[in-house]
């Protein structure tokens, strides 16, 4: 194999390499469901998700807030993610089943809530007021990217 072979194929898998990191998701994303969405889907616990995912190199973290049909407060989860394919797998950084999965899609991302996501409510912080999500109405959303200064609001 010549050595200009050797540099293509090189230069070919890092173009790859580079390709998919730059096809995971980053930036904010939000999703506000509507009533009739919520009416058909009662056991759909979030009205309204907002997650940013700040990318570092080859990891990224993320935070979630979150607006529940039977609570007025919001609700907070965060953790890191690692690639997993052009998709990130992603931990909270709270206890019990913390696997979020990360997707990208046309405009925006698809969360993937394989088992529970555990939420802690923003006024009281973490361990003393908690929420699970979890059942087949809360496993999958679909979010489209949306301006950064929504995700940088306290």
């Amino acid at each position: 194999m010549t050595r200009l072979t050797v540099m293509t194929a090189t230069m070919t898998v890092i173009s790859i390499l580079s390709s998919q990191a730059a096809a995971r998701p980053a930036g904010c994303f939000e999703r506000t469901y509507s009533g009739s969405h919520l009416s058909s889907n009662p056991k759909q616990d979030i009205r309204r998700l907002i997650i940013n995912i700040a990318q570092s190199g080859s990891e990224a973290t993320f935070s979630v807030k979150a607006w529940l049909k039977a609570h007025p407060q919001i609700w907070r989860a965060g953790g890191g993610c690692k690639p997993a394919g052009e998709s990130w797998r992603c931990l909270t950084d709270t206890d019990g089943d913390p696997e979020l999965l990360i997707h990208p899609i046309a405009k925006g991302i698809r969360l993937e809530n394989p088992h529970r996501l555990k939420l802690f409510d923003d006024q009281t912080g973490p361990d003393l007021n908690t929420s699970d999500i979890s059942g087949p109405a809360n496993r999958a959303f679909v979010l489209m990217q949306t301006a950064a200064k929504l995700c940088a609001q306290e």
